[in-house]
């Protein structure tokens, strides 16, 4: 079960959960968890339980010895690293992104994903602009929740006030007044009320704020307009949590009224007449919490649609749906046909996410209305209106018989009662079905081909239905929350982190584990071995030897690491960069001569691209719309170039990885041989030095593939955001954003449309183009290789460690401690040998089933290497 009390309020302990009475017969979210799926499988998990109580266990033994309270031994070292490691939850996280515009109950979907009925932030009161991530509270942090408000720059509101200022005046403008379509006059009207909804959340201390104070001048460039509209943005600043000068303001919380106390300072709308909202100074929100779907890894995200938000909360938007691993658009099951939002989430991140729909309200059901308008289910609707009533009417008798003292009437009333609720439910679950049906198939009708691989998935969901029945006994609420949805989309999203979440546990379990174990030992047999004075000095040659060769071919200025990281820079640069910079003439001059094209539009439709940036859509039938994107249209020719030296390049990524891993696995394999002909010299140590090789191997083969895979899942987004303009984070989105700008302020035509031309005719877009990708994908090689780097250099120190324990032991000074600790270390590596071994079991068996399915294991899913064999 969750952490719950009758008291909502109840503090919620790290360690304990609150337990009362029959709580064991009601439902327990913990039976959804997926067991089929090798991370969630009983025999994993206890492998994966009693490795970390071994780790617990070996550590007490650690701290039990007077060495590891030496500052500056080996083995506090090897004490601080226990701590670190004891640490460790399967964290490999997954974002999900929730779509959708505010009335359509995304905070309600998320408040029941989490199973957390206290937990819905956003109501009547509260702005729903402000992104608002969910991520786990780790179970070591004492409060039930902490906050983290990360505001934006004072760049990005200078941005956003200038975006709303020209959103504001828009309807004002000629080229507005002179439109004819009611649709787009609505849209502009919209646009500008939420524009002047926003400056007056954001002044509504400034007395002279007013509309006819923004529209002064309004032909004239808002410069001086938006230094004063700053001015007033820095009084603000100063009053907010934290001050002017911070960026991030964290906080914590023991329970929900608490969250919801702090969280309401920068959510609300309007606390009075004269206080400033905080909200819009606001980009994202962090809230952590130790709700079940979390500890799986899902970082859940409440995105509001950005179409309707400003040019730099949009951007924002935009971009943390870029880092999202799939994009849920959210909608009422009514309106999911005609929800624009939708469209737009699905025409805009088709490339690269899996997109799933969710449906909400899917008990908003009118049953005379479906009665009069199927009638297919007429009959079937009256059959179960008329059983429902005799039902009623049965319990309501037997209720009155029970009322005059009639004996076994209690029974009867409460057997009628139940069989009235199960009846209920039949109907509901037969309406709520079909509707249910109905709409998932028209939606897979009309979006499936505009998906990736055609993967479309449709989730209706009513978070009402799930809590009426959320704390039911289990097998009678099993089918009732199956009914609401809620139980299967939380499935779902179990499943988009099952994979990295078996491959980061697995990797804690045969590898993270045994070599600590093995540095432990390490150090308990650095004083056990009685070296011969004629032994001694071979013993620190070797020594010698193998710290030389380890540090010189695994963390040297020469080795293959940075020799792949260039390799990747200058294959990048062949595939990619080079055929940008050559054929940027020829690029620029077709872009130029299409904008010319472009200048032949009426001056409606003109000023329509540009106001939208680039972007129109117009009705070709009374359904169907067309749309058209100049952006797209700039870089076409660069599109039809490039988009084969992108599946090349991935290519060479994978060569290079598997060129990387066959070095690191050649350096070690050099180091064994080197070691076996001296094992004689000390034994023990030796050996077990030997073994120890292979975990290390293992552990930097396993950070490499993992560091690859982040190479290439960032690689495809530089991809989409370089080939194709409709992806909002585009880089000729950026580009071209300062000549529509410009162009929107233009009051003629004449002016207007000379102005996209002498954009692309005087600036280089297609060089600044490859300027801008190219170090966007350096700056993804440094941080990756970076990272790489550091992990090899940490795991190489510590090697270097356990050579050292071989002339330098500090275990002779502790031999009573010494032999209790390599006891309990040999113990200890007995028993995570045989969760190895169900972890292995496991994978395999999960890769056999995936061979019967024609699938391929993944190199990067499974690194084992052991050189018992050789």
């Amino acid at each position: 079960m969750g952490d719950y009390s009758d008291d909502p309020q109840t503090p919620i302990s790290p360690s304990t959960s609150v337990h009362q009475p029959g709580e064991e017969l009601l439902y327990d979210i913990e039976s959804e968890l997926p067991t089929d799926e090798p991370f969630f499988q009983q025999s994993f998990q206890e492998a994966f339980n009693v490795t970390r109580q071994e780790l617990k266990d070996v550590t007490d033994a650690i701290r039990a010895c007077s060495a590891s309270h030496r500052v500056g031994s080996h083995l506090h070292k090897l004490k601080e690293t226990a701590r670190q490691i004891s640490e460790f939850e399967p964290q490999s996280s997954r974002i999900i992104g929730l779509v959708g515009k505010p009335s359509v109950g995304k905070s309600d979907v998320i408040s029941a994903l989490l199973d957390q009925p206290h937990l819905n932030i956003l109501n009547n009161k509260h702005s729903a602009s402000v992104v608002i991530e969910y991520r786990h509270q780790p179970v070591h942090h004492e409060d039930a929740f902490s906050l983290e408000v990360e505001y934006m720059s004072k760049e990005e509101m200078k941005e956003i006030v200038d975006d709303l200022v020209r959103r504001f005046r828009t309807c004002y403008m000629p080229p507005i007044q002179g439109i004819e379509s009611i649709q787009a006059r609505r849209k502009a009207l919209a646009e500008s009320e939420t524009a002047w909804h926003m400056l007056k959340a954001m002044f509504r201390n400034q007395s002279n704020l007013s509309e006819e104070f923004l529209l002064s001048d309004k032909s004239e460039h808002a410069g001086v307009l938006s230094d004063v509209l700053l001015d007033w943005i820095e009084d603000c600043l100063a009053g907010r949590p934290g001050g002017m000068e911070c960026h991030i303001w964290k906080t914590t919380a023991v329970n929900v009224d608490e969250l919801t106390e702090k969280l309401d300072v920068f959510t609300t709308n309007e606390t009075d007449e004269i206080t400033p909202a905080l909200w819009p100074y606001i980009k994202v929100i962090r809230l952590f919490s130790r709700a079940s779907i979390l500890r799986s890894g899902i970082v859940l995200v409440d995105c509001p649609a950005p179409n309707e938000l400003d040019c730099v909360r949009s951007r924002a938007v935009n971009d943390r749906l870029r880092d999202c691993r799939e994009i849920f658009a959210v909608t009422t099951i009514d309106g999911a046909l005609s929800d624009e939002s939708v469209q737009d989430t699905i025409s805009h991140h088709d490339k690269i996410r899996p997109l799933r729909i969710i449906c909400t309200k899917s008990d908003d059901i009118n049953t005379r209305d479906v009665e009069k308008k199927q009638p297919e289910v007429a009959l079937e609707i009256r059959k179960w209106r008329r059983q429902i009533g005799t039902l009623q009417n049965q319990a309501k008798r037997w209720e009155a018989q029970r009322r005059h003292g009639l004996s076994g009437a209690l029974e009867e009333e409460a057997r009628r009662r139940d069989l009235l609720e199960d009846a209920k439910f039949s109907f509901a679950k037969f309406l709520i079905e079909d509707r249910n049906c109905s709409v998932a198939t028209q939606l897979l009708d009309k979006y499936t081909a505009e998906v990736r691989s055609g993967d479309l998935k449709i989730f209706c969901v009513s978070d009402k239905k799930y809590w009426d029945h959320r704390f039911d006994e289990h097998t009678r609420a099993e089918s009732r929350l199956e009914l609401s949805g809620v139980v299967n989309l939380r499935k779902y999203c179990h499943l988009v982190t099952a994979e990295a979440q078996f491959v980061a546990a697995a990797a804690f379990v045969e590898i993270a584990v045994p070599t600590f174990l093995g540095s432990v030992r390490q150090w308990t047999l650095g004083g056990k071995d009685e070296v011969s004075e004629a032994n001694l000095d071979d013993v620190r040659q070797l020594v010698r030897s193998l710290e030389h060769a380890a540090v010189s071919r695994l963390i040297g200025p020469s080795t293959q690491i940075y020799k792949a990281q260039a390799n990747l820079e200058e294959e990048f640069a062949s595939s990619i960069l080079q055929p940008i910079r050559e054929h940027q003439p020829e690029w620029q001059r077709a872009a130029y001569n299409t904008s010319k094209e472009w200048a032949k539009l009426d001056p409606k439709t003109y000023a329509h691209f540009c106001d939208n940036y680039g972007m129109h859509t117009t009705a070709t039938t009374a359904t169907k719309a067309s749309s058209q994107n100049w952006n797209d249209e700039i870089i076409s020719s660069m599109r039809a170039h490039l988009q084969s030296n992108w599946s090349f390049f991935h290519e060479s990524i994978e060569e290079t990885r598997r060129e990387l891993t066959s070095s690191i696995s050649t350096v070690f394999s050099s180091l064994t041989l080197t070691l076996e002909p001296d094992l004689h010299l000390a034994p023990p140590a030796l050996q077990n030095l030997t073994e120890n090789m292979t975990h290390y191997l293992n552990a930097i083969l396993h950070d490499i593939h993992q560091s690859f895979d982040d190479i290439l899942e960032q690689t495809e987004k530089i991809e989409v955001d370089t080939l194709y303009a409709h992806a909002p984070t585009a880089h000729i989105n950026t580009l071209m954003r300062p000549a529509y700008a410009a162009a929107n302020k233009e009051t003629e035509h004449r002016g207007r449309r000379r102005v996209i031309p002498t954009h692309l005719a005087s600036r280089n877009i297609f060089a600044e183009l490859a300027d801008v990708v190219e170090k966007q994908y350096t700056d993804v090689l440094d941080l990756t290789f970076e990272r790489m780097a550091r992990g090899i250099k940490g795991r190489v120190d510590a090697l270097v460690a356990d050579l050292h324990c071989l002339i330098h032991g500090e275990a002779s000074a502790f031999p009573e401690c010494s032999a209790r600790l390599r006891h309990r270390v040999e113990s200890a590596q007995g028993v995570v040998e045989g969760a190895r071994r169900v972890v292995e079991g496991v994978r395999d068996a999960d890769f056999g089933t995936e061979d019967e399915e024609g699938d391929v294991e993944s190199e990067s899913e499974s690194v084992s290497v052991r050189f018992d064999d050789d």
